[in-house]
């Protein structure tokens, strides 16, 4: 996909996608979103193994191994509640959709310079940065996230960005 930069570190598959989105609440119909993605590489792997053995993936399982990219989150699947609304069934549908298109791909572990500019590129003329649509989003590298926020202003006045936390309290997080 053009419009996308996946990346592991850490325990942690990182994926920035910008496109369209058909969900409302989000976005307009013809409004351009880049949004972030941070996923645990056990899920990944999951997403894997049933792929090669040609089952479905559990719901339930797969929100179980979020550990290192949804952290202690009160509603995450494996320290919470299990209640996130990213938990939904369509939601989980295009994670796993997106899981599986990346399995067909050679992931880098690290984010090089290139991908950064590529990041960049994807937040300019952007209408809405959308930090976290499923993981933690204080875990991106803070010099991505200050390239994304001020790319995406470059040629779109309207350009704004948000991101939500259950991390904010935590010294680590208080750069974000």
């Amino acid at each position: 996909m053009k419009g996308r930069v996946a990346w592991i570190d850490d325990g942690k598959l990182f994926v920035i996608r910008s496109g369209r989105t058909t969900n409302a609440k989000i976005a307009k119909a013809k409004e351009q979103v880049v949004q972030t993605y941070t996923f645990d590489v056990r899920q990944l792997q999951l997403v894997h193994e049933a792929v090669a053995r040609g089952v479905k993936v559990d719901r339930k399982e797969f929100y179980s191994l979020d550990g290192a990219n949804c952290m202690d989150c009160p509603l995450s699947g494996n320290s919470g509640t299990g209640k996130c609304y990213t938990h939904k069934y369509m939601q989980f549908s295009g994670f796993i959709s997106m899981l599986k298109s990346l399995c067909k791909e050679e992931i880098p572990f690290g984010l090089s310079e290139r991908m950064r500019s590529k990041i960049r590129f994807m937040c300019v003329g952007a209408d809405l940065v959308r930090f976290g649509t499923y993981g933690e989003p204080s875990l991106l590298p803070l010099d991505v996230v200050e390239q994304m926020t001020i790319s995406g202003g470059v040629f779109n006045p309207k350009f704004t960005w948000t991101g939500y936390t259950h991390q904010a309290r935590k010294s680590w997080a208080q750069p974000y």
